[in-house]
């Protein structure tokens, strides 16, 4: 299994991902992962920043 930093990582920039954050489900734009900080940005490309143990599941 794979945990959730190594999903993360795997991710490119500018990558659609899918992922529930406080349980809330999203769609975004993957901007970038480092040290424990997932960085998206929404429809509009306002970019927000999310700590990793806010992240409760992510859709490959």
């Amino acid at each position: 299994m794979f945990s959730k930093r190594q999903i993360l990582k795997s991710f490119i920039n500018g990558e659609a991902i899918s992922l529930s954050i406080d349980d809330v489900k999203r769609e975004a734009t993957f901007i970038r992962f480092s040290q424990g900080i997932l960085t998206i940005a929404d429809a509009d490309g306002n970019e927000e920043q999310i700590p990793m143990d806010r992240i409760t599941a992510i859709t490959l």
